[in-house]
């Protein structure tokens, strides 16, 4: 085999990642205009929702939107970010509802809510996602929930 069709077949090997970055749907996701799985483009296959999925942290939102995350089955991985209209603390407040991340959003494959996390996409891909509250709660004086590790691919 020459290096040519070497090189080639490497290429071959590795994985084409799509991404759909989204935000502020705000309880509107339904009404979202989703690319094509079968387009010659290629299927996206990395959803990741930047906050503001609900409305004033609406509890029938994250039903709704935890529901149209498990019919996506076209999405290998699903990341959500919660944003201030996601915040916990506000759905106890406003709703007398008891928000538990990994029960009501279990359709998402990798959930940041209260605490940066860091999604790591088939050994491959590094993506660090700082949630709201994390960013505005004030309780790191020293600014450590903004340090962003090294070799990270998306933000």
């Amino acid at each position: 085999m020459s290096s040519e069709e070497k090189k080639e077949e490497e290429q071959k090997s590795l994985l084409l990642y799509r991404f759909l970055v989204i935000s502020d749907t705000h309880g509107n996701h339904e009404q979202l205009k989703l690319p094509d799985p079968s387009s010659s483009t290629g299927a996206v296959n990395v959803l990741i929702h930047c906050g503001d999925f609900t409305n004033f942290a609406n509890p029938e939102d994250l039903q709704s939107f935890n529901k149209w995350l498990g019919e996506r089955k076209e999405f290998k991985y699903k990341i959500c970010i919660t944003g201030n209209h996601d915040n916990a603390m506000h759905f106890e407040m406003k709703h007398k509802f008891k928000v538990r991340w990994d029960k009501h959003l279990n359709n998402a494959t990798h959930i940041a809510t209260a605490k940066p996390i860091t999604v790591t996409i088939d050994n491959q891909i590094q993506i660090h996602c700082i949630p709201y509250q994390t960013a505005t709660s004030g309780k790191n004086n020293d600014n450590s929930h903004w340090h962003i590790p090294s070799g990270m691919d998306l933000l």
